[in-house]
């Protein structure tokens, strides 16, 4: 298989085909769009084209642990806040079950899926998958859920415009072209205390990939995770960054290549 070009005629990343898969590229760092409703389908497509020796998700052990110990408190809880917030606002629950926001609550509190995903590629062929981020940070995210999943909290989203949720083909978008100017994005924690997590997350997710390419020595490692860890860092060095030694290769998981990470 060749090597693609990261760009089309007229500059930006342009899309891939699954038959030219980059060769030579030892690490992949695949960026997703975390609510892509077409995620699960569009990262299993991508894997089995890529073919990777291992999968590194960004998830914590933490995240995996939680979700799968409260899954059922954590869906009646937001059951319980829709209920409330349909009579609050006076529409039908299968109005708000539809709006966009809400659904990306659901798709908050389930399994992510991109490990979903490489679980079921592992499954199929063998190919072993990792959880890399940060248990630390994971907390400090988790611990806003019960707000995140009040009946006020509710109450708002659904009284936003449903129009205005970007879809995840329109987030795909932005992501092409802020990679393809070079761009960084701050990172915007939920509270100030949690802002040094967001500093120190990025060397985690580094030394934790190193880790396995150190113990495993795979031919090809696939990142897979959010597609803002392939931007130049705001403040500080990004997880595409801290990696420019391996000259990793930059997809995004609606196909787009974005090609190598600038010097």
């Amino acid at each position: 298989m060749r090597t693609p070009s990261a760009t089309s005629n007229n500059g930006l990343p342009r899309p891939w085909g699954t038959t030219e898969a980059p060769s030579r590229a030892r690490v992949i760092l695949l960026g997703a769009c975390h609510g892509d409703p077409r995620g699960y389908r569009r990262t299993a497509e991508i894997l089995q084209a890529l073919n990777p020796d291992v999968v590194a998700v960004e998830v914590s052990p933490f995240a995996l642990w939680f979700r799968r110990h409260h899954r059922r408190f954590l869906m009646d809880r937001l059951r319980r806040s829709i209920a409330v917030a349909s009579r609050r606002l006076g529409i039908p629950p299968a109005q708000a079950y539809g709006h966009p926001r809400v659904r990306r609550l659901f798709i908050q509190i389930a399994p992510p899926y991109e490990w979903r995903a490489a679980r079921a590629h592992r499954a199929a062929f063998g190919t072993p998958c990792y959880p890399v981020d940060s248990s630390t940070f994971s907390r400090a995210l988790i611990s806003h859920w019960p707000e995140l999943l009040s009946p006020d909290n509710v109450t708002v989203l659904l009284s936003l415009p449903s129009d205005e949720t970007p879809s995840a083909d329109a987030e795909y978008r932005r992501a092409a072209w802020t990679l393809s100017m070079g761009r960084s994005l701050p990172f915007s924690p939920p509270a100030s205390h949690a802002a040094p997590l967001f500093e120190e997350r990025e060397p985690h997710l580094e030394t934790q990939v190193r880790a396995i390419l150190r113990a495993l020595k795979p031919a090809r490692l696939v990142y897979l995770g959010g597609w803002e860890h392939l931007l130049p860092g705001a403040s500080s060095p990004s997880l595409a960054q801290r990696l420019r030694d391996l000259q990793p290769t930059r997809l995004l998981l609606d196909g787009t290549v974005a090609g190598a990470v600038d010097e």
